[in-house]
């Protein structure tokens, strides 16, 4: 009996768990959400050798699993590291990583366009050509003077890029990298 109550229960989470990957799935191409594809972990960590850069508080905009947080923290104990996802998938895999790695870093189940970011002293962002258009105005009103972008892949429209890296060994459309300063 206890058996068949078990398997009824998993039955039942597995059913949930599939619901809500198909609710965030159709959320993404119905409401023109940006999809989940994580930065490579093997790009971020080549980013953070070849960037010299110290800031106090670096925000990760589109954090997904958190990876880019993890990584910067693991780099820069000191750095106060926060991250905005809105899906609610990466965001609980992100926590989970975040408890599991045990690091101070806040992952916030929030829409980044309506946070202020004026604190951020480094911004990164993998986000698609209609998310950083919408920035660019979010990033003139908000962010301070001398604040650095990282982009993956697409570029802030009408700013002047201070320097492009093309990272990692393949020729995957996901490894540019451009970089901002206001």
């Amino acid at each position: 009996m206890i058996v068949i109550i078990s398997y009824i229960i998993f039955q039942l989470f597995l059913i949930i768990l599939l619901l809500l990957i198909f609710l965030e799935l159709f959320q993404d191409f119905v409401l023109g959400k940006v999809p989940y594809i994580p930065t490579p972990i093997k790009i971020i960590e080549e980013l953070l050798h070849k960037i010299n850069v110290s800031p106090k508080i670096v925000y990760d905009l589109g954090a997904g699993d958190a990876r880019f947080l993890i990584a910067f923290k693991r780099k820069f104990p000191s750095t106060k590291v926060i991250g905005f996802e809105n899906s609610l998938l990466p965001y609980l895999y992100g926590k989970i990583k975040i408890l599991y790695y045990n690091l101070d870093i806040k992952l916030l189940h929030k829409n980044f366009f309506k946070q202020n970011i004026s604190q951020a002293d480094l911004i990164f962002c993998f986000l698609g050509p209609e998310q950083m258009k919408r920035l660019e105005k979010k990033f003139d009103e908000e962010l301070k003077k001398d604040a650095i972008i990282i982009s993956n892949t697409f570029t802030i429209p009408h700013w002047h890029i201070k320097e492009k890296y093309i990272l990692g060994t393949n020729k995957s459309a996901w490894n540019k990298i451009y970089i901002y300063q206001k």
